[in-house]
């Protein structure tokens, strides 16, 4: 019993470290070295953080956000630094299938979080793993308190789909 309830503990402190992450470097970091330890919480914690991460400035950009004209302000205020997005894209590369391995465990409001997050972040799985999660929700339809709408815009234009792959939690 003294066991169970110190991995209750430690799984606990590992979700609040996920969702207090101020970094997408923190959260690689902590998926490399508990990555043996995580269950379906914490990927959900983990994909769900990163989406929110992506969603603030880099520091350098909100400096730059706060000194340049409103017209130029947004656009230096989203996402990762240029020299970070390929870092991020190479770690939701290692990061998504981890989770697919643990779909099956994902409550309903886990898989709409983590499919909110990886469309978020403009992040397109493979389709295999898109079916998985498709299937995981079908069986699990039922319990859905919330509405989730997804959608996988497989055109390319002139400059090929800025977030090929969408998803909104109502």
């Amino acid at each position: 019993m003294a066991r169970r309830a110190a991995q209750l503990r430690e799984a606990q402190a590992l979700t609040a470290q996920l969702t207090s992450a101020r970094s997408w470097r923190d959260l690689e970091r902590l998926f490399g070295e508990h990555k043996g330890q995580m269950n379906h919480i914490h990927m959900s914690a983990l994909l769900t953080r990163l989406a929110h991460l992506a969603q603030q400035p880099p520091p350098a950009a909100a400096h730059a956000a706060k000194h340049a004209p409103p017209s130029q302000a947004a656009a230096a205020a989203v996402g990762w630094s240029k020299h970070e997005a390929p870092a991020v894209r190479l770690f939701l590369g290692q990061a998504v299938p981890f989770v697919g391995m643990h779909l099956l465990s994902l409550g309903p409001r886990q898989l709409a979080n983590v499919m909110w997050a990886i469309g978020s972040l403009g992040y397109l799985p493979e389709q295999a793993w898109v079916a998985e999660w498709a299937a995981c929700v079908a069986r699990k339809l039922h319990a859905f308190s919330c509405r989730v709408s997804c959608v996988w815009d497989t055109r390319v234009g002139a400059r090929g789909p800025p977030h090929a792959f969408s998803c909104r939690i109502n």
